[in-house]
């Protein structure tokens, strides 16, 4: 008989105990075969509550997994997805219901339920997903986003009415998965509305063209084979009552009814973004880090919708992107800014610098250690760059205001301790460059490049200068570029990401970076730079620095030289633009 408590004895007994029953409804399905799509109702919501990785025992979570399978064989379904899809209604009805009552007795939420809304939510998205069934999949979707919405708001509720500040970790954990299946199953929902939108309107756009040519030809007095009433052969007369009725472009005449509105799924990722800007205030990093993976994804899904709007009706159209970004970014950039901060910190101080409670707290592995620190500063650098990439420079002011400056410190921490507080730089760029290419030719210089956060951050900055906020950062090209040049030795993702990095700004103005290009390649800059010459008329093994160099420093050097003549090649490849 299944029993309580949390013991080893007591979850392993009762993990049996399922195991049988559930062995049981495995057998009966197959004895039942396709009838057993009556009884469904009953089966089906106890095998999914197992089924969840959410607080079942492995053994009990894989037999139900096994067990679904066999169900939905005999059902005459090819994958379980296919399953939940057609119990989808009956699902959310009985999950709601539960959650009202929860809500209402303000009691626990249990976690078997929690794992079922997690699974249902994965399982229908990734369904949607599939192209070959996109027709059935759009109308499912369609059909019960009123009920996920209902279902989610009375999850919310239980939330909102449950949480409080010491809330264990688990439970937090739990409410955070099930907000990022039902973002996905949003985007699912959002993408394929969109995408069957778009069939209907190039389906139109065909119609209506070809109709328009039937009109031309009449007019024209051409046959169907294209020939003309002059040409000698013989042809019925074309009688008025032959002619054909033209109804317009085609375009115009589907309702504006029935283009989405997007409005649930709005309100829905709203509701969901601004829960997990406050789970980003949380001390747990695993969970600051899940958050930022929601944040991004509830991003993308509106600047789907905006950009969906704006083709659709024009620049004049409204963006929900925009009104999220002025709300929930806030919370972002306080969380970079601490995180920068402490990681600053952390890698500077030694274990003598600590006061005794933080040493204290690091011997117990309760401080964040530094790996999980530029885990969650990549994250949201991501963040920063999707938003520059989608925003159409909605974002410009808050990337050049709030991002840069952190960017700039954390490059400048890894040229030198106090490369990023040098208040002469931007005056001295050119000098700098031989300079800095001595510091990161040092073994310091070459252990710092091959950190996790270095490669986030050039490629957060290729994002923004390859966006529609590049232009407006054009200002910060010559003294950031300047500070880009150095690791240009580096190889691997690093070397590409640096590469890509000064392309985009050069991109954007190739001209301010070409004075340090040349003289990192070792070439005499041109007398004449208006004439057009080749710049590549030196060798790169020509390169001559001051003081003795060692054979591997040499090679640094040889490599910054190629890189750079590389890049110069690139700016003679880059069309001639008008300037700003």
């Amino acid at each position: 008989h299944y029993r309580h408590g949390t013991s080893a004895e007591v979850l392993n007994s009762n993990a049996i105990v399922i195991g049988s029953l559930m062995s049981f409804i495995n057998a009966f399905s197959r004895a039942m075969g396709a009838e057993i799509t009556a009884h469904m109702p009953i089966i089906l919501f106890p095998l999914l509550e197992r089924a969840s990785p959410i607080g079942n025992h492995s053994y009990v979570q894989s037999y139900a997994r096994m067990y679904l399978g066999t169900i939905t064989k005999s059902a005459g379904y090819e994958k379980i997805a296919d399953l939940i899809v057609e119990n989808f209604d009956y699902m959310l009805d009985l999950i709601s219901r539960k959650l009202q009552r929860h809500a209402k007795e303000r009691s626990p939420v249990d976690r078997s339920l929690l794992g079922v809304i997690d699974v249902l939510f994965w399982l229908v998205a990734q369904q949607g997903d599939e192209p070959d069934k996109l027709e059935k999949q759009t109308s499912t979707l369609l059909s019960q986003i009123s009920m996920v919405a209902h279902m989610l708001n009375s999850f919310l509720c239980c939330v909102d009415l449950q949480f409080t500040p010491g809330a264990t970790q688990g439970h937090l954990m739990d409410i955070v998965r099930i907000f990022k299946s039902i973002n996905a199953f949003m985007d699912s929902s959002i993408s394929n509305q969109i995408d069957d939108c778009r069939f209907d309107t190039d389906h139109a756009t065909a119609q209506s063209t070809e109709e328009w040519l039937r009109r031309l030809d009449f007019e024209l007095g051409i046959g169907p084979f294209g020939h003309t009433e002059d040409d000698d052969f013989e042809e019925e007369e074309i009688s008025n009552s032959d002619e054909p009725e033209f109804h317009g472009t085609g375009c115009n005449d589907n309702d504006d009814n029935d283009i989405p509105s997007f409005a649930k799924e709005i309100v829905a990722i709203n509701c969901i973004l601004s829960r997990c800007s406050y789970f980003m205030y949380n001390a747990n990093l695993q969970i600051q880090i899940s958050c930022c993976d929601i944040i991004l994804s509830g991003f993308q899904s509106l600047g789907k919708i905006g950009s969906f709007r704006k083709m659709r009706y024009g620049e004049a159209s409204s963006n929900p992107l925009l009104p999220a970004i002025a709300e929930f970014w806030p919370p972002m950039i306080t969380r970079l800014r601490s995180t920068s901060s402490s990681l600053l910190t952390a890698k500077t101080l030694s274990r003598s610098d600590l006061s005794i409670g933080q040493i204290m707290a690091t011997d117990r592995d309760e401080a964040p250690s530094q790996r999980g620190l530029e885990i969650l500063i990549s994250k949201l650098l991501e963040i920063a760059s999707e938003l520059c990439l989608i925003s159409d420079g909605f974002f410009v002011d808050r990337f050049e205001n709030d991002v840069y400056p952190i960017l700039y410190k954390h490059l400048g921490d890894f040229l030198h301790g106090r490369a990023g507080r040098n208040n002469d730089f931007d005056r001295h760029s050119q000098s700098i460059v031989l300079l800095r290419k001595s510091m990161l030719s040092s073994d310091r210089g070459i252990t710092e490049s091959k950190s996790s956060i270095l490669c986030p951050i050039l490629i957060c900055l290729e994002c923004a200068y390859k966006s529609t906020c590049g232009p407006s950062l054009a200002k910060w090209i010559p003294s950031l570029g300047t500070f880009l040049l150095p690791f240009l030795f580096l190889e691997g993702d690093v070397g590409d990401a640096v590469d890509k990095t000064l392309k985009a700004m050069l991109t954007i103005d190739s001209d301010a970076l070409w004075r340090n290009l040349h003289a990192l390649y070792g070439s005499e800059f041109p007398s004449n730079p208006v004439k057009r010459s080749d710049c590549r008329h030196g060798n790169s093994s020509d390169v001559v620095l001051c003081g003795k160099r060692s054979r591997q420093h040499q090679s640094y050097d040889v490599a910054l030289s190629r890189k750079a003549g590389e890049l110069l090649d690139f700016i003679k490849s880059l069309p001639e633009s008008n300037l700003c």
